[in-house]
Order: C-alpha cells, then sequence, then structure tokens
C-alpha cells in the first residue's frame, strides 16, 4: 500500500497522500497540539477487525481551527472564490460538469453526519480509484441529514482536486462538529524512510505572519499581552516591533512616512498599521488610502467602542459627555478604566487639547492614560474582576481584519 500521511476528522480522512507530503499541515497547528492516539492501521484477516496502534500526532478541536484558517487565507469569501474559480475551469479538462453550485455544497456540508461517518481508511477499501473515495464513500446518502447524493467519480474528481481547507473551513460553521478532532498522522512516512521526524513539524514562516505597527510602544505592549492572553489559538500569526527605547514609529507623522516609504517598493510582507481612532489617526488613515499600497498593506483605525458615545470630557467649555468616537479614542479606553480606581481618578475622563481646522473638531487624550496602562501591563494573569470585553472586541476586529487581508492574497496568487 505504501505509507501514507492523512489529515482526518473522526472516520473521514479529509486528505491523504503517499509516500511524500505535498499538503504539509503543520501551520494549522501548534506544537501544543502534538499528542498520542491511537489510530487505525490494519484489518485483521480472520476477523476482519480494525488493528491499532498508538501514533504521535498533531490533534486540536474543529472549533480552534477556525480563525487559523481564517489567518492562512481560507475564509467565508476566498473559499467561494477559490471553489468557483475551479468550477469555471472543470470542463476544460473532465467530461463531467460540476455537481453542484457552491451554496449547494455549503447546505450539503452542512448537513453532513461527522459522529456517524463509516470509516472511509484507505486500508478497509483495498484503495481507491481517482474520484471513488468521494463518489463512492464520503458522499454517501447515509453520511447526510436530508440529503440524496449521487455522484459520478469524474464528479467526485472535482471535491478530491478542491483543496481540503476549503472542506474543513465549511465545517467549522456547524457547532455540532465543534468537538471533533481534527488529526494529522504522518508516522508511516516516518517509519518508511520517506521523512524525517524533525523536518515534519514547521511553524509559520514570515510571509504568513502580520506585523503589527501601532503609533508607539504601550500600544504594542498592550495589544502583544491582549493577544496573547486572549488569542492564544492564533498569537503566533502576528509579531510586533520589540522595541524597549526610541520606538521608530512614534506619532502619526512617523508612521505616514513609514507606510509610504513601504508602498513606494511595494513590499510583500502582510503588514497591519492600526492607528488610534482620534482626530490625528483618523486623517492619517484617510491620507493612506490615497497612497498605491501593496495589497499585504493595510492600515486601519481602532474600532468605535459604544461605551464611548456618552464618555466624560472637559475642555473650553467645561464638563461634559460626548461622543468621543474618531476624535479621542486610544488603545487605552479598550482597557477596563475602572478597574481598582483611586479616589484621584474615579472618574475616567477625556480632556480636549488640539483643535484640527481641517476637521473642524477638537483631539482629545485619556487623562492618566499611564496608570490604565502600568495597571493592565503588570497582571501576570487576568483577574476574573478585570474586564476585558473591550479588549476581546479589539482582538477580534484584529483577528478578522487580518483575515480578509490574507484571503485576498491567497485568490489572487492562486
Amino acid at each position: 500500500m505504501g505509507s501514507v500521511t492523512t489529515l482526518s476528522i473522526g472516520n473521514l480522512e479529509i486528505d491523504w497522500q503517499k509516500n511524500h507530503i505535498s499538503h504539509n499541515h503543520s501551520k494549522i497547528f501548534q506544537k501544543s497540539d502534538f499528542t498520542t492516539k491511537p489510530l487505525p492501521y490494519d484489518e485483521d484477516e480472520d476477523t476482519g477487525k480494525v488493528i491499532y496502534k498508538d501514533e504521535t500526532v498533531l490533534s486540536r478541536h474543529l472549533s480552534a481551527m477556525k480563525r487559523r484558517l481564517d489567518l492562512l487565507g481560507y475564509n467565508e469569501k476566498s473559499i467561494r472564490v477559490i471553489f468557483e474559480e475551479m468550477e469555471s475551469e472543470w470542463d476544460s479538462y473532465y467530461s463531467e460538469s460540476p455537481p453542484m453550485k457552491y451554496d449547494d455544497f455549503v447546505k450539503l456540508v452542512n448537513s453532513f453526519d461527522i459522529v456517524n461517518i463509516a470509516p472511509t481508511f484507505d486500508f478497509i477499501h483495498n484503495g481507491y480509484d481517482p474520484g471513488e473515495l468521494v463518489s463512492g464513500d464520503v458522499f454517501r446518502t447515509e453520511n447526510f441529514k436530508g440529503e440524496t447524493i449521487k455522484l459520478h467519480k469524474d464528479e467526485g474528481m472535482f471535491f478530491e482536486n478542491l483543496h481540503p481547507y476549503v472542506f474543513l473551513r465549511l465545517l467549522t460553521e456547524n457547532s455540532l462538529n465543534h468537538q471533533q478532532e481534527i488529526v494529522w498522522s504522518y508516522q508511516d512516512l516516518i517509519e518508511g524512510g520517506w521523512e524525517k521526524d524533525e523536518d515534519i513539524f514547521s511553524e509559520l514562516g514570515s510571509t504568513d505572519k502580520f506585523l503589527i505597527v501601532t503609533e508607539g510602544s504601550s500600544d504594542t505592549n498592550i495589544l502583544k499581552k491582549a493577544m496573547k492572553d486572549l488569542a492564544p489559538d492564533v498569537f503566533d500569526f502576528f509579531h510586533f516591533i520589540d522595541m524597549k527605547d526610541n520606538y521608530p514609529f512614534a506619532g502619526t507623522g512617523s508612521l505616514l512616512n513609514f507606510c509610504k516609504g513601504l508602498a513606494s517598493i511595494q513590499v510583500q510582507n502582510k503588514i497591519l498599521v492600526l492607528l488610534d481612532n482620534d482626530v490625528a489617526g483618523v486623517k492619517t488613515f484617510n491620507r493612506l488610502q490615497e497612497l498605491n499600497q501593496p495589497s499585504s498593506l493595510v492600515a486601519a483605525v481602532l474600532p468605535n467602542l459604544s461605551d464611548m458615545e456618552n464618555f466624560s470630557t472637559i475642555g473650553t467649555d467645561g464638563e461634559s459627555n460626548n461622543n468621543i468616537n474618531g476624535k479621542a479614542v486610544s488603545i487605552e479606553c479598550f482597557l477596563d478604566l475602572n478597574y481598582e480606581l483611586s479616589e484621584r481618578h474615579s472618574t475616567p475622563r477625556v480632556r480636549w487639547s488640539n483643535y484640527d481646522t481641517e476637521l473642524d473638531c477638537y483631539h482629545g487624550a485619556l487623562e492618566y492614560k499611564e496608570t490604565y496602562i502600568k495597571k493592565y501591563l503588570k497582571l501576570n494573569e487576568t483577574p476574573e474582576h478585570y474586564n476585558t470585553d473591550k479588549l476581546k472586541f479589539l482582538v477580534d476586529y484584529i483577528i478578522y481584519t487580518c483575515s480578509e487581508v490574507a484571503g485576498k492574497l491567497l485568490v489572487n496568487k492562486g
């Protein structure tokens, strides 16, 4: 039979390769996903029972796979493009037309009964001709809830040639699948001498990661801690400017010049420039939109917060409550501003300062912001009574923004 590596969920093989690795699935896992599992290995000739043996594998729950796939570019928008581009080219190679449209395929995957599917392992069925795995065993009517499926093997070839992450990403949309484990088994290739153990797992490369650039070192430190604490499943997708002194991009002017330089050389590395949602940040963002930026470079302002729509402010007109979105929202506003307040800082407040004639509004800044920063950064673990809701919102916003970029780059490259 040869040496085989498989990517499976339950009894379903999503991807299998013989005597080599054309799809190295390291990127959808992390080092912490290494484990030992009993996996089907052979079949007893006399009893027909499956023989299992313990193998070192990479494994994680499907619920923890969605954001990794998104950041690799396999998001909801891009997988539709991948499917439809392959569909448009199919008639040139095969006599059978693609068996279904994308929306029908999504509906079908959502009805997939992973828990009760019959095994599709190669040794049980004595091998498959091209297209037979999908048409004969995977897309059987009994594997779906309320659907009747019948495919020709050429139609099965369409799905076998579709990248396995398209199918895997769609499976993540069904919450009933979330506790299923994705397992990448590759020990057979090592034992067969086709691969070396140390060559199998590789961490994310620089082209897979996003460089996060902010207006200052404190912004970077807050983001780095928040993403490490709140998004450990994808933290390895991000790296940050790590300089304690002489931070090179302090202020919007330096960031604007930095982006102009990158745009002029059409940099290929993935970069997210994150600006404050204040007067200076919004102005810089608008100017950046006028540049001929490479698709790998994206600028964004901090998202609006409902908590900032009626925020305490002080300025030339005295004290009042105002909507500070777009005028004075810095990254400190995403911290828990009520955590262990002293009498001196009993009410978080923004102080209006410089007036911007171009935008016809005042620029403001959070008072005593260094106090809020120090309180957060000194937390080794985030206590239960520290409210991280706004930080979670920000982290999700960053992941979504980067996923959109990764998806566009993937389909443009493909």
